[in-house]
């Protein structure tokens, strides 16, 4: 039997009762044969102090677990809360914020029971909630009647028309705010009334302010303009993107989305055939703060046959890409394109947890650098690389940076193939000039990746303690063809010893390590294990090897009789 709470939430009610204050009351919420959860979301001015819940679960034995999250991130959670009673826990920041709050009923033992009920009751400044269609006949003219800090909360449908944003903090919501049903998302369906205009166009403004976009499905925009943008053209302020997703639109640049001037925050959406006439097929990021988590950029596509084309233009800013899928990209024309271009002098660029799987790459990532400078931090860890053509290679680092710091670590790189046999570009995974301060490759898995006549990757050693290649597995990667000297898993240049060492070679197709410019000095590749306690075949230093094959301006002395240093990396 559900249990009622209206005394405590009269309590409660009368304990938030200014016109600074909103209480979610969640009384009554009861688990129907399965543990279920609702989300309640809110955004918080800088008054916001505590969340304070009470609780009553019907039964000691039975357990309500409530869980917040601050702009779309985890930031507390309360369990075990049986029986009945309350309890706060402080806000960890001020300003204008999105909050979640996600409330869970089940008993103690982990069943369902009907008699689980919760009220919470929180300090907030929510704004008014604007209903499109039932209180406004379209989109546009709630967002017109909307205030600072107000929400626009959108209903299932269609909606065809181009949105113009207020020069104020709104946020626009489709029913998956209140739903938490991801179906919702593809059913609040805006598009604009003529194939050549966008879906949502906020201009340039002087007061800082914020654009929430929840839950909204963006499809069938092109824009063509002097100004980009496909989807949305997002100026001056601050853009959160989330549980969204862009469906063909299409754009000279930025085919989805354009943003400048901004901190931006995309999250759990998706960019599916969305294209540009050359940069920027999904995004076109203009000197902003960047954080995209948990996307999808799936069969992203240009008609241009420009090299430089690419999924994600950075021009200036930073980037931190977490936890997403970049998939199909760059099939539509020969050169591939390119993942992720940089122009401008950026302040960093951060891929972790990320699968790049099944495209068709010019490049993956392509730093040329503006005045030959370099984002100050390159991180590319713990990600996937698996099943893509490359053109020419993964990384391109331009320009004689001295202070940057580049590191590629715990990735794992399978089953990719190089597409052009132009024996000149002698790379596909890295290229290096040994122009950034300091590189490290470690703790990878190269794993039967082909090069055709070269190399899966260029390491050149410019300067002392500069490159640090180590602990990573290099098993059944080739390079098929005719070229003399033959490639391999790796061609090295320069390479001064102590910045290769600690490898594994096992199983390579040609050289394992080859040493490509006959008038540069003999490199270093040491304390490596080849393959077999004899060491590799190297016809100067170890003609009698079982290993792998070298190039014999490669030193390989001393090797390793066997793989037990791993067991340490």
């Amino acid at each position: 039997m559900k249990k009622s709470l209206i005394g405590l939430t009269f309590v409660a009610l009368a304990a938030c009762a200014n016109a600074t204050s909103f209480c979610i009351s969640v009384a009554d919420l009861c688990c129907d044969g399965a543990a279920t959860s609702e989300s309640y979301k809110t955004k918080a001015d800088d008054s916001f102090n505590s969340y304070y819940l009470f609780y009553d679960t019907g039964s000691p034995n039975n357990e309500v677990n409530v869980v917040a999250f601050l702009d779309g991130k985890e930031i507390w959670q309360v369990l075990n809360l049986c029986g009945c009673g309350s309890t706060s826990v402080a806000f960890p920041t001020s300003g204008q914020h999105l909050v979640s709050i996600s409330v869970q009923c089940k008993d103690c033992n982990g069943t369902c029971d009907a008699g689980s009920c919760i009220l919470v009751y929180a300090s907030l400044s929510l704004g008014e909630v604007l209903n499109v269609p039932s209180e406004y006949s379209d989109i546009q003219m709630a967002i017109n009647s909307s205030n600072p800090g107000d929400t626009v909360l959108i209903q299932n449908g269609i909606y065809a028309l181009t949105l113009q944003a207020p020069a104020h903090d709104l946020t626009i919501a489709g029913r998956y705010m209140v739903s938490n049903e991801s179906a919702d998302i593809d059913s609040c369906e805006i598009r604009p009334t003529d194939w050549i205009e966008r879906c949502l166009y906020a201009g340039a403004i002087e007061v800082e302010s914020r654009l929430v976009l929840i839950g909204l499905s963006f499809k069938g925009a092109t824009f063509q303009g002097l100004i980009h943008g496909g989807g949305i053209d997002v100026q001056d302020r601050n853009l959160s993107i989330l549980h969204c997703e862009f469906d063909s639109c299409y754009a000279t640049t930025g085919g989805a989305v354009l943003s400048t001037n901004s901190r931006v925050q995309i999250e759990n959406s998706f960019f599916r055939r969305v294209g540009a006439y050359s940069d920027g097929m999904a995004c076109h990021l203009i000197n902003c703060a960047s954080s995209i988590d948990s996307t999808g950029f799936l069969n992203c596509f240009s008609v241009s046959s420009d090299a430089d084309q690419n999924t994600l233009l950075i021009t200036r800013g930073s980037l931190q890409l977490s936890n997403s899928l970049l998939s199909g990209t760059g099939w539509n024309t020969s050169p591939g394109a390119i993942g992720i271009r940089q122009t401008g002098i950026a302040d960093s660029l951060v891929i972790t947890g990320c699968t790049i799987s099944s495209n068709r790459f010019h490049h993956f990532f392509r730093l040329p650098g503006e005045g030959n400078l370099q984002p100050s931090n390159i991180r590319f860890d713990s990600n996937t690389v698996t099943n893509n053509e490359f053109q020419h290679d993964l990384f391109e680092s331009g320009g004689a940076d001295t202070g940057s710091v580049t590191r590629f670590r715990y990735n794992t790189f399978t089953d990719n193939h190089r597409l052009s046999e132009d024996n000149w570009i002698s790379r596909m995974l890295f290229s290096f000039a040994g122009r950034t301060q300091f590189c490290e490759i470690s703790h990878n898995l190269f794993f039967n990746n082909e090069a055709h006549e070269n190399s899966v990757a260029v390491l050149v050693e410019t300067g002392p303690a500069n490159l640090s290649f180590r602990d990573n597995y290099i098993f059944g990667n080739a390079a098929e063809g005719f070229a003399n000297p033959p490639g391999g898993a790796t061609m090295v240049i320069d390479v001064t010893p102590g910045a290769i060492e600690r490898n594994m070679f096992i199983s390579s197709q040609g050289y394992a390590v080859h040493h490509g410019i006959s008038s540069s000095p003999p490199s270093y590749v040491l304390n490596c294990y080849w393959g077999d306690s004899t060491g590799p075949l190297q016809h100067l230093e170890n003609p009698f090897g079982q290993g792998d094959s070298v190039h014999n301006r490669v030193s390989v002395t001393p090797w390793s009789v066997d793989s037990l240093f791993t067991r340490q990396a």
